[in-house]
């Protein structure tokens, strides 16, 4: 099992190490990348719609081969659950 947190800002360069991270994860779980990131912006937009300024707390946990991607912002969540079967 894997467990791991991150927080971001919704805007900026840091923004793209969340999805960096994600597809690290992906990849070693034998999983396409491209999906788990389009996962991972899936909840991000679903918390910090476009041109929020706001922090984005991301949870990733890996079992039983699926990856459960969670976001929290500003008293919002959203959890997109990403198959890590290749």
């Amino acid at each position: 099992m894997l467990s791991m947190s991150l927080s971001v800002p919704a805007l900026g360069e840091l923004r793209i190490v969340a999805s960096d991270l994600v597809a690290k994860i992906a990849e070693y779980f034998g999983a396409g990348a491209v999906g788990a990131g389009a996962a991972l912006e899936k909840a991000a937009a679903s918390v910090a719609p476009p041109g929020s300024d706001a922090e984005i707390a991301f949870e990733f946990r890996a079992e039983d081969r699926e990856l459960l991607i969670v976001a929290r912002s500003g008293g919002r969540s959203s959890e997109v659950r990403y198959e890590l079967t290749s």
